[in-house]
């Protein structure tokens, strides 16, 4: 009974890590399948570069978005790719389908 003692703070520290990673990713689960739920279209009003520099390593980093204005006047911003980013200009007309997680230009 006493060699089962030390096996419990180790117990509980492996069953508290489990019930962590499992709630994270039933957390990215709901956020993924509620994004796929949704359908809208918009047009792009604004397209957003920031970079931030990695003090530790001295990288730039970039990040991209569109910001969306859709038909009900509501703004989503989207968070895209270089390549994507480039492709998308101000007054251009996205649609997001229902099931998509991305919208795609239409014009």
């Amino acid at each position: 009974m006493d060699d089962l003692a030390g096996y419990i703070p180790m117990l509980l520290c492996c069953g508290c890590t489990f019930v962590f990673v499992a709630g994270v990713a039933l957390l990215i689960f709901y956020l993924i399948k509620n994004q796929k739920k949704q359908a809208w279209e918009g047009k792009v009003v604004d397209k957003k570069h920031k970079v931030s520099e990695d003090y530790d390593t001295g990288v730039d980093n970039h990040y991209y978005s569109i910001v969306v204005e859709t038909v009900d006047g509501k703004k989503k911003t989207i968070g895209l790719d270089k390549k994507t980013f480039d492709n998308y200009q101000i007054g251009d007309k996205v649609v997001k389908k229902q099931g998509q997680l991305r919208p795609e230009k239409v014009s």
